[in-house]
């Protein structure tokens, strides 16, 4: 059996919302061919869905180094150092994540949540107000910009 059997039905069971089963079939597809980025991606999802943010890290940034132009490698390795609150690094992975991708609100976003809580205001005002540029209905990013214009 070559990977891709067991990445297809890794990606059933992740639709199903059976993370476990998913897991499985991923590392399963891993042992086969540790050199596809897309499946520590998948195993990064997993991870962090199961609160293993940890190990979420580690397979997001083997994604990302076998790939870096991977936005979604970047994104996931700062969510979950976001989670940790491991905000410094987290910044740096949403920093290179809307350099890839500087359209996304959601990037923009989290990088502006990630400088807010070390104290970045400045930073993290731009950011808000990226997001904000992007989708001018961003409710959260517009509460963060008032919070950070009313308190600094």
């Amino acid at each position: 059996m070559n990977y891709q059997y067991w990445m297809d039905k890794g990606l059933v069971c992740y639709r199903e919302n059976r993370i476990e089963d998913a897991a499985e079939c991923f590392q399963s597809a891993l042992d086969i061919d540790g050199s596809v980025p897309i499946l520590h991606l998948f195993m990064g999802l997993c991870r962090g869905i199961q609160g293993r943010h940890e190990e979420a890290v580690q397979y997001s940034r083997k994604a990302r180094i076998l790939r870096s132009d991977m936005v979604e490698a970047w994104q996931q390795e700062g969510e979950s150092l976001k989670v940790l609150k491991r905000f410094g690094e987290a910044v740096e992975c949403f920093n290179k994540a809307v350099e890839l991708d500087p359209e996304s609100e959601n990037l923009w976003y989290w990088l502006g949540e990630c400088l807010e809580s070390l104290e970045l205001f400045d930073e993290a005002l731009k950011a808000f107000q990226e997001a904000i540029r992007i989708n001018h209905e961003d409710v959260m990013a517009w509460f963060h910009l008032g919070q950070i214009l009313a308190f600094t």
